[in-house]
């Protein structure tokens, strides 16, 4: 059999494989997802490495992860840590910033949050979160249940009940009475210095701190705080903070408004010098040492136990203490009270040239003498003192004395004075010559006519201090 071969010519050979070097239908099926695409399992392994680049100008793929969690790719295609506000990326993991300013700042601000929105009050540790409608002001504060953070405090709400307070009272000392505290105890300094009083709104308030110990985990101690405003027809609260301020907090006499001309607490251990009994008024009328040779030598009784904390207990033959003349017009309106037990003699007793204001010889006589007129107007027989304490006040009001007992009113008399006395004395009746005999604890004298409703608050607040107030459980701020 015979073999043909065609002859065909180089040109010829070469314009018949034109198209068949680039598969165009080829490679559109490729790109367009048919049945023969590539994909990336179809190609082999890449090396397992962390040290590929990625690209802004081309598509490729990312580094691969580096196996741990807390970390995001930057825009150089490295695994990085987040770090905010210039914190290393060992300290700042995970940490998430919010929009933070002061309590003051955010209630002047008071801005609308986006919904969702967190804000951040960074002196009272409030967190809230907005809804896209509520004014800053009116958004509840999230409440949160965490361990304590390094550089918080701690604190305590105090809740006055309104049904012991007849009426409102403005600047009113409350008596903050602690016993056996073991949270106290356990976080606050052992020189109570980091002790603050505040409002809800974070507003601080003058305090006196009359005592204070931490012993086997315990605290007790004794405060008076000035609440602007007690309410008679909803409950009081406001907070105790502690275990974050280092510097003492103390402002005694921010506590008692002007209207106090003494506040004699008697807690103190006397020795018979000069100052050592304290006024914890602005008027700072510490006790004296007579020299007048009419008068006994000054004999400090001895610190007892009284209903309050630690009183003076007078032995009724030279026991006393002096005290500049109180600085009030006996012609016009006042307020004496004390807390007391005893069998009587003089409590308070005044003298001057011809006129007295005194307690007299059976402490319940309460003693208004105008020499002139040989006048002399004593108190009710159950004004007199008990084996128990009593809370006891003397209003005057224009010309008539109203007399309490334990904030209870008793029975009401005229008077007749008109003078300023030059000398008194606790325990002594510098006109008749007579000493008291008992414990006497918180003498208070005002220069005007307190009401009947600030006289029962206040014997309900010495007498029964666990009712008139109650202590919350401790939170972290």
């Amino acid at each position: 059999m015979t073999d043909y071969v065609l002859p065909l010519f180089a040109a010829e050979i070469e314009a018949a494989l034109i198209g068949q070097r680039e598969p165009t239908a080829h490679a559109t099926s490729h790109k367009t997802g048919g049945t023969d695409a590539l994909k990336l399992t179809d190609l082999a392994l890449a090396d397992d490495t962390t040290t590929h680049n990625t690209s802004t100008a081309r598509p490729g793929l990312c580094p691969k992860r580096d196996g741990t969690g807390t970390k995001y790719l930057k825009n150089d295609g490295v695994w990085t840590k987040i770090s905010i506000d210039g914190g290393t990326p060992s300290t700042q993991e995970n940490s998430i910033q919010f929009r933070r300013a002061t309590s003051l700042v955010w209630a002047a601000a008071n801005p609308v949050l986006a919904a969702g929105e967190p804000a951040f009050e960074t002196d009272t540790r409030v967190l809230k979160i907005g809804d896209g409608t509520t004014a800053y002001n009116s958004l509840a504060p999230i409440s949160i249940t965490v361990g304590t953070p390094i550089g918080s405090g701690y604190r305590k709400s105090i809740t006055i009940d309104h049904t012991y307070v007849t009426c409102d009272l403005t600047s009113f000392p409350v008596l903050i009475k602690i016993v056996d505290d073991t949270a106290l105890g356990a976080h606050a300094r052992a020189d109570g210095y980091d002790i603050r009083f505040v409002l809800n709104d974070n507003t601080l308030l003058d305090y006196e701190r009359v005592s204070w110990a931490i012993a086997d985990g315990k605290c007790n101690a004794i405060f008076w705080v000035r609440v602007p405003t007690v309410s008679c027809t909803s409950d009081t609260t406001f907070f105790v903070k502690y275990g974050k301020e280092t510097s003492d907090g103390d402002n005694t006499t921010g506590v008692w408004d002007s209207y106090y001309d003494r506040v004699y607490h008697l807690e103190e251990l006397g020795n018979g010098s000069a100052g050592e009994y304290k006024d914890s008024t602005s008027n700072h009328a510490d006790s004296i040492v007579s020299t007048n040779p009419e008068y006994p030598v000054t004999n400090p009784p001895a610190r007892a136990a009284a209903l309050v904390g630690y009183g003076q207990n007078f032995n009724g033959t030279d026991d006393l203490i002096y005290l500049p003349a109180p600085a009030l017009s006996v012609d016009g309106n006042f307020t004496i009270s004390w807390t007391g037990k005893g069998t009587g003699g003089g409590v308070m007793g005044g003298f001057g040239p011809s006129k007295i204001v005194t307690m007299d010889t059976f402490f319940g006589i309460y003693g208004i003498y105008n020499s002139t007129a040989r006048q002399y107007t004593v108190s009710p027989t159950n004004f007199a003192p008990t084996a128990a304490f009593h809370r006891y006040t003397i209003v005057k009001q224009s010309s008539t004395l109203f007399f309490y007992m334990d904030g209870e009113f008793i029975a009401f008399l005229d008077c007749d004075i008109d003078t300023k006395l030059s000398l008194a004395a606790i325990g002594y009746n510098v006109y008749w010559g007579e000493f008291y005999t008992g414990i006497l604890d918180e003498i208070f004298i005002s220069n005007t006519n307190r009401p009947a409703e600030w006289v029962y608050a206040e014997a309900i607040n010495m007498n029964t201090p666990e009712s008139f107030l109650t202590f919350g459980a401790e939170t972290t701020y």
